[in-house]
């Protein structure tokens, strides 16, 4: 409720399956008036005309962005061209991408890391985009690296969890088969990175052909657009580093001496 008074939209892009819950939370729930609706999913309007793109300037508004709240309430970031353009140049460089490139993005559009990085970012770079439904992942993870196979895609990814619920579900499965040799980059980020995650996904897929220098952890936020650090091309990775523990809470980086535990605390980079 928050960020829609906040962020006073003049439209709202949702589907036609989802319209009706929508406008009922929205307009009776949340209090806020009657909006114009738009269905991604259905017609164009009788009276639309063709489109017309405005004349924008590098330091025009692109889109407002708001920060995910883990510290503090969300506040919305203002994202002008520039910043998306540069950012989107920095992904492609560290990606690695050309229009040969073939990317599978299954993250949702209304997060940074789905809508910057997975859809965006294949127009300004000029490569093909496969896009997944969210909802098809969530219900049957398996059926992102069967995309992958299919679409022979090299670079697709997601957050942390989404590798550790792949695991999971390979090992409930029977009869898999995938070649995923042709994944050069499975980026991995929007939440905290696990050394034990990494370790679990590749020892699973090794057999369907996967890497484990594939991995490509990075880190980012909204102020910064998205992406804000990750390794450079060539650099091995993933580097998984032991931590001295009290001192990373105390927001420290001691390297770890001795025996691995407790006391130690791994970090992915």
């Amino acid at each position: 409720a928050r960020l829609f008074s906040d962020a006073a939209p003049h439209a709202i892009v949702t589907s036609s399956g989802l319209v009706s819950r929508a406008r009922w939370l929205i307009e009776t729930q949340i209090g806020l008036p009657a909006q114009a609706w738009v269905m991604s999913d259905g017609d164009a309007h009788p009276d639309a005309t063709e489109p017309s793109c405005p004349a924008v300037t590098p330091h025009d508004l692109a889109l407002i962005q708001y920060t995910s709240g883990s510290t503090a309430e969300p506040k919305g970031v203002v994202i002008d061209h520039a910043n998306l353009a540069a950012n989107l140049a920095a992904i492609q460089a560290r990606f690695e991408l050309t229009p040969d490139s073939v990317g599978l993005n299954w993250l949702p559009p209304y997060h940074d890391m789905g809508l910057i990085g997975g859809i965006i970012e294949g127009l300004w770079c000029g490569c093909r985009i496969v896009l997944m439904d969210p909802k098809t992942f969530i219900a049957r993870p398996l059926s992102w690296l069967e995309a992958i196979d299919r679409y022979r895609a090299d670079v697709s990814g997601g957050a942390n969890f989404a590798f550790d619920l792949c695991t999971d579900a390979l090992g409930r499965a029977e009869g898999v088969s995938l070649d995923l040799s042709r994944w050069r980059l499975a980026f991995t980020g929007a939440e905290p990175v696990r050394a034990t995650t990494i370790d679990r996904f590749t020892e699973a897929f090794a057999p369907f052909g996967f890497k484990r220098t594939a991995f490509y952890p990075c880190y980012g936020l909204a102020e910064a657009t998205l992406m804000a650090a990750g390794p450079a091309p060539g650099a091995v990775r993933p580097v998984v580093t032991h931590f001295d523990a009290e001192a990373a809470a105390r927001g420290l980086a001691v390297p770890a001496s001795g025996i691995q535990g407790e006391t130690t605390r791994a970090l992915v980079s």
